[in-house]
This record gives C-alpha cells, sequence and structure tokens, in this order.
C-alpha cells in the first residue's frame, strides 16, 4: 500500500527558516519520513515557508504553494489535495511546527490496520495521522485543520512513548531533550546517492525526480517548480542527461502552452534506473545489517 507525507505549513508565526534543536523543522520532517520509508515527501506552505525550502529542495521533496487562477484564489491545501491525487493510497499528515517525533512511531504508524490511525503520548493525541486518500479534500475544505478533519473519521488511537508526536516548538518546549533520543541522531545508518555516468556523471536522483514529476503533469515547467528549482538549473541537468544518455528524454509540444513528454527511450530508462535503484538500496541495507548490526 503507497503511502505519502504531506507536511502543512505551521501557525501564521512559526518561523520556518529558524533551526529547531540544530536542524530546520522542515529538513527534520523531510529526513524523518525518509528515515521511515516514505519515497514522495510533500509540503504545503505559502511564503512564509519560501526560505526553509531552499535549504530543503536537494532533500527530494514536492513544494505546493497557493495559487491564483483569473479572479479564483486556491490554496496550498487544495493544490496538495490536487497533487497526490491517485498517486498514493495513504497520506501521512503532519504541521510543520511538530517536527520532533521519531521514525519508529511513523513506522508503528503504518504498520496499523486502522484506516485513520493516530499517535496518543501520555493521553494526548499528536503528529503525524494517518489518512486514507480519498479524505484529502476534506482537508482543503478545513483549510488545512488537521485535528478538525481527523475528530470527523474516528481514527485507530496507537499508543506510543515518543514525547515528539505532542511537541510544538511554538510552544516553548524543551526541543533539545526531546531531540537527544531521536534515531535520526542516535543512530547512524547507510546513505548513498547513485549516480550513472562516463567521465562525469550525468544521471541520478534529481533528473530520476524531474523525468518522474514531467510524467505526472507534462511539464517541465511544472516539475521545476515543485522541486523548488530554477528553470535553468532543471534545463540544465536535462541537458546534461540527455548528452550522456545520448538520446532526448522528452518531446515538447506548443499548443497555447508548452506541454512536454517523456520519449518511449525515456520512460523505458527511467524503469530501469528505478528499478536498479530499488536493488541496489536493499543490498545496501543487507550489507550494512551484516557489517554493522
Amino acid at each position: 500500500m503507497t503511502t505519502a507525507a504531506l507536511i502543512l505549513q505551521g501557525p501564521a508565526h512559526f518561523k520556518a527558516d529558524e533551526a529547531v534543536a540544530g536542524m530546520l523543522p522542515l529538513q527534520r520532517l523531510i529526513l524523518t519520513f525518509k528515515q521511515a520509508g516514505i519515497k514522495r515527501v510533500v509540503v504545503a506552505g505559502d511564503a512564509i515557508m519560501r526560505e526553509a525550502e531552499l535549504h530543503a529542495t536537494r532533500l527530494g521533496a514536492e513544494f505546493i504553494y497557493p495559487t491564483r487562477l483569473k479572479r479564483r484564489f486556491v490554496s496550498c491545501y487544495a493544490n496538495a489535495v490536487e497533487h497526490l491525487g491517485n498517486k498514493c493510497e495513504r497520506v501521512l499528515l503532519a504541521p510543520a511546527n511538530f517536527p520532533l517525533f521519531d521514525a519508529a512511531t511513523v513506522r508503528r504508524l503504518l504498520e496499523t490496520s486502522g484506516e485513520a490511525v493516530v499517535p496518543v503520548c501520555a493521553g494526548t493525541r499528536g503528529y503525524p495521522v494517518l489518512v486514507p486518500v480519498r479524505v484529502l479534500p476534506e482537508l482543503a475544505e478545513a483549510d488545512g485543520d488537521i485535528a478538525q478533519m481527523i475528530e470527523a473519521l474516528a481514527p485507530l488511537e496507537v499508543e506510543v512513548s515518543d514525547a515528539g508526536v505532542t511537541a510544538d516548538v511554538t510552544k516553548g518546549i524543551e526541543a533539545d531533550a526531546i531531540a537527544e533520543s531521536l534515531t535520526l541522531r542516535t543512530q547512524f545508518r547507510p546513505s548513498f546517492k547513485l549516480t550513472l555516468g562516463r567521465e562525469r556523471s550525468f544521471y541520478g536522483p534529481g533528473i530520476q525526480q524531474i523525468v518522474q514529476l514531467v510524467m505526472e503533469t507534462g511539464s517541465v515547467l511544472k516539475a521545476q517548480k515543485l522541486l523548488g528549482m530554477a528553470y535553468s538549473y532543471a534545463i540544465r541537468i536535462i541537458r546534461e542527461a540527455e548528452a550522456g544518455l545520448g538520446f532526448r528524454l522528452f518531446d515538447y509540444e506548443i499548443k497555447g502552452r508548452k506541454r512536454s513528454t517523456p520519449t518511449a527511450r525515456c520512460k523505458e530508462f527511467y524503469d530501469k534506473y528505478e528499478a536498479f535503484s530499488e536493488d541496489c538500496e536493499r543490498y545496501v541495507e543487507e550489507a550494512f545489517r551484516r557489517y554493522f548490526g
């Protein structure tokens, strides 16, 4: 069952660009979800999140902001709901001002059989919460109020000893003390970046993610915006990949607006790299356990 993570902007006074316990909240949340095995992490916010985005774009998350369509304003939450659409079956929801829960807690939520699941520590509900993707439109209707949405779902409550699930960093909590026990800090783990190249690398996780998003959105421009990446930089790594591979990644069509379509060879290579990457990840995990327990 595929699960994505959706990080939502905190309250208006939340300082998204200020470190908490030595790390930006946004960075810690993205890393925690990825440590727990979540491949797709989406961040939804407005201008208050942009400075933090600059520090987190290389972590492979996708960024959603509000838009204006003619006279209609579309919130970041509605855009996030549309973006996730049918890309997953379940979604982990967490406000950006609750960045101190542990990856082990995330994995425990994923192992439960409940349709909607919420962690509880010392009698208090916390974050992240796990919900089916079909209820996400209700999140947009609640303007990002997770507590309001989850209340109507009668969620399964999972008791945890993780104080981070209820730790709101805007409330003057002892963030450093909580962070000391997080596996993100206490346990080292393998990390590698799989790239392909000849005299130099030309294909890796960055271009693979661009291809994935172009397949989903039909636009290099939309893909680059989701990744918080400058358009010129996106075009440059596309050109470098095409030069290394020896074939075009995208066909471009202009009918009122520019549309990008991955070529047949691009799709074939994308699938091969994805399978190769998954095999490498399994081997690295097995080798890590063999050598380091």
